[in-house]
């Protein structure tokens, strides 16, 4: 028996081999027998392996406070070969956020006059792949701070000719930086408030009451001051 193919190949077993898609016709002869067959080749779909995914994941809006202390950290995916390389980088990052630029870690202390809105654009970078970018917005809420002191007693000073002066803005705070009222309670004659300056016109021993508050109201007053009372020594030397 001998055989024929109208492409392609026949090996010694009969077996029918062709590399490209068509359609062939196989004869098979057997003296005066004949037959034929027709059969179709179709080529193989090649096989691509996925790319290895490179992206940033979407990042949420956030909404923080002023004096909040914070930590995010910015999701991606990463290939190993892309580890060595990838970076990251952020436009629009107030000063008060640092970045780790291989993590993704953002972190940092709010301050209290950062209320606002930022918006930030990340942007992920690695030899060999194409950059991803993903945008979110940073809200910062006001925060009202309540005043406070840092005043010792006794509170000790000298006397110098007219009078002393105490700077009571050097010992009373407030945090969100706003402007600070100061109010005597039941002074001394000897002791006279002006603005932020206690003055002494008489040395002498003298209990003090002063009440602070910020020209920041809130919704519950008492949020707003701070009293202190101290003993106040001014020796005449």
């Amino acid at each position: 028996m001998t055989w024929s193919a109208s492409g392609g190949s026949i090996d010694q077993s009969g077996r029918f081999i062709s590399h490209e898609s068509g359609t062939y016709t196989i004869t098979a002869t057997w003296g005066e027998l004949v037959d034929t067959v027709q059969v179709y080749v179709t080529a193989p779909t090649p096989y691509f392996a996925p790319s290895p995914v490179f992206r940033i994941h979407p990042a949420s809006d956030l909404e923080w406070c002023e004096g909040d202390v914070v930590n995010v950290i910015l999701g991606a995916d990463v290939p190993i070969d892309a580890s060595g390389s990838a970076r990251f980088s952020v436009s629009g990052l107030p000063w008060w956020l640092a970045l780790n630029e291989r993590t993704g870690e953002l972190s940092g202390n709010v301050p209290y006059d950062a209320a606002g809105e930022y918006n930030l654009t990340v942007t992920l970078e690695a030899t060999g792949y194409q950059t991803s970018t993903t945008s979110f917005k940073i809200t910062v809420l006001n925060t009202d701070t309540m005043p406070y002191w840092s005043i010792s007693t006794p509170f000790q000073t000298t006397w110098t000719d007219p009078f002393v002066v105490i700077y009571l803005d050097s010992y009373a705070h407030d945090e969100d930086g706003d402007e600070l009222i100061f109010e005597g309670v039941e002074l001394d004659p000897n002791l006279v408030l002006y603005g932020n300056e206690l003055c002494i016109t008489d040395p002498g021993i003298y209990e003090v009451t002063i009440k602070v508050r910020d020209n920041t109201p809130s919704e519950d007053p008492s949020l707003d001051e701070a009293t202190v009372t101290f003993t106040l020594i001014v020796e005449n030397v």
